[in-house]
């Protein structure tokens, strides 16, 4: 497995295990020189492009924390992930983006926020305070996966942002393209069916690590004591990550 990493700002030394999954987090003191041209040309095009939180007029410079290049999905092609510090609660903190040989960026619609909900620290704002920010319920559909997929075509068609829960989905009038979608589903229905009390974790690192037998690459992004296992099967042409999710203790 070939991967770039360059991690400018992410302090962490970290060796795991996992699965049968060798991953290494790198320090900061080895950041090169210079971006690797794919991360390269997907800071230019956040700069000059797109950025996934613009609420009409108001844009944010990013906040990477952290860039990997690697082929996520095994389709014989590199993504570029980027952990990244958001300025909004219901936004992503790993993005991906596609890269073409002749350099094209392609945001990918779905971004990922591992880690448990909570507590709200003032760190963050909120697409709510701007009037931009609704919490639709779909109560009678928690468990019913293609009536909340129908309601999420739905929004995402509607709205900029949707962050999806199995007991409501948050929806907001961001204007970057593509639209900004999270699947929060593997967690447990939020209490009170909206979003006001509680914002996502921090992801202190992220690496691509692969298993000696031959399954693929796996992100892993660790969140306090809990390493956050991703398996990307398929990034879908309509931006979706078809995924799934472990959790466990770091070592």
């Amino acid at each position: 497995m070939m991967t770039s990493h360059y991690a400018p700002k992410i302090g962490i030394a970290l060796h795991a295990v996992l699965f049968g999954i060798i991953i290494g987090f790198l320090p900061a003191t080895v950041a090169a020189k210079e971006l690797p041209p794919k991360v390269a040309a997907v800071q230019k095009f956040l700069l000059d492009q797109d950025y996934p939180e613009v609420f009409g007029e108001q844009h944010y410079r990013i906040k990477v924390e952290d860039a990997i290049v690697a082929d996520i999905d095994d389709d014989g092609k590199e993504e570029v992930l980027l952990l990244v510090k958001p300025h909004y609660r219901q936004s992503p903190t790993i993005l991906f983006f596609k890269v073409s040989k002749n350099m094209k960026v392609t945001r990918v619609m779905e971004g990922l926020a591992p880690g448990p909900l909570v507590p709200i620290s003032g760190d963050y704002l909120d697409s709510h305070t701007l009037g931009m920010g609704i919490d639709l319920t779909v109560a009678g559909m928690e468990n019913d996966i293609e009536k909340r997929k129908q309601a999420v075509s739905i929004a995402l068609k509607e709205m900029g942002g949707v962050v999806e829960y199995r007991n409501f989905i948050h929806t907001d009038g961001r204007t970057g393209k593509p639209p900004v979608y999270i699947d929060m589903t593997h967690l447990k229905a939020p209490k009170n069916a909206t979003c006001e009390a509680f914002e996502f974790s921090t992801v202190d690192a992220m690496q691509v690590g692969s298993k000696d037998d031959g399954s693929g690459n796996y992100l892993l992004a660790l969140v306090g004591k809990e390493l956050y296992v991703y398996k990307i099967k398929k990034i879908t042409a309509d931006g979706f990550l078809q995924k799934t999710l472990a959790i466990k203790k770091a070592k």
